[in-house]
């Protein structure tokens, strides 16, 4: 996914939790879903480094939550520790996170632990059907639960149609040795 993909989408998560009334939580699952494509500062040391290492520390499972952690020790002297805020924050990079895994790419999820790059390999970096999904939600102002749905079940369907063109052209996947 791109960054403004993520950043609709951290809108939307804004605008849900404004309309669930739960105060600056929106806020932190805006900045959590645009949090790990921040590695872009990588590129101050040339885009090879970039390329090696985008997607990588800032995607990882196991730092999340120390990202969380740092991130909103950034705010404590404007706003009091929340849970709430906490795991919107969280939550905001993991969505981000399991978006950038449906990737061609692929992501460190297991960083430090291991350097392997994890891809499901179904959408390509920009998806015009996901972005005006996404989009659609902030002006018709639908259910969030159709729009999970609907992406859920198109992230299938990408899935199967990838898998099925992939066997039945016999084209070598990254997995496999050439």
């Amino acid at each position: 996914m791109d960054i403004v993909h993520h950043g609709i989408i951290g809108v939307i998560g804004l605008n849900t939790s404004e309309d669930l009334k739960l105060g600056m939580a929106g806020i932190f699952f805006l900045i959590g879903s645009i949090f790990p494509d921040l590695d872009v500062i990588l590129m101050l040391f040339g885009k090879r480094f970039y390329l090696k290492n985008h997607q990588g520390v800032s995607h990882s499972l196991i730092l999340l939550p120390i990202f969380s952690f740092l991130i909103l020790t950034l705010f404590i002297s404007l706003i009091p520790f929340s849970w709430i805020n906490f795991f919107a924050l969280s939550l905001g990079i993991l969505i981000h996170t399991l978006l950038d895994y449906s990737n061609t790419y692929g992501i460190k999820l297991f960083y430090p632990v291991s350097n392997k790059r994890f891809s499901l390999d179904a959408i390509f970096f920009i998806d015009t059907f996901l972005i005006t999904l996404s989009i659609s939600i902030l002006i018709f102002h639908y259910n969030i639960l159709i729009y999970i749905t609907l992406f859920i079940l198109y992230l299938i369907f990408k899935t199967i149609l990838q898998k099925s063109i992939i066997k039945k052209v016999n084209y070598p996947t990254a997995k496999d040795d050439y």
